[in-house]
């Protein structure tokens, strides 16, 4: 398995920090890995994850806005229906890779 052909998933509501922690572990320790980030907050929470999309994920990253308070299940499914790639990975946003992350050491 290789960066390209994951995509990360992420699906956040009112915490910036924690999203902006998670992808700037994933970014350098898997840069150029595809992410897409769906917020279902309010507008002014959405706008902040979309710059933060922006920011970290660069050309890499789609920031997705789901309508408001869509839930957990219904915020991943739309995410999934956006992957391209052969696999996926679904994450919290209070989640942040490290150096001892599984995903670097496994080959599929």
């Amino acid at each position: 398995m290789v960066v390209k052909d994951v995509t990360l998933i992420v699906k956040t509501i009112k915490r910036p920090e924690c999203l902006e922690r998670l992808l700037r572990s994933v970014t350098s320790f898997y840069p150029g890995m595809k992410i897409i980030v769906g917020d279902d907050g309010n507008q002014k929470d959405k706008e902040i994850s979309c710059s933060l999309t922006n920011r970290w994920a660069k050309e890499h990253g789609e920031f997705v806005d789901l309508p408001g308070d869509i839930g957990l299940s219904a915020a991943r499914n739309a995410l999934i229906d956006r992957v391209a790639t052969e696999w996926v990975m679904v994450v919290d946003d209070d989640r942040s890779e490290e150096h001892t992350s599984e995903l670097q050491s496994r080959q599929y």
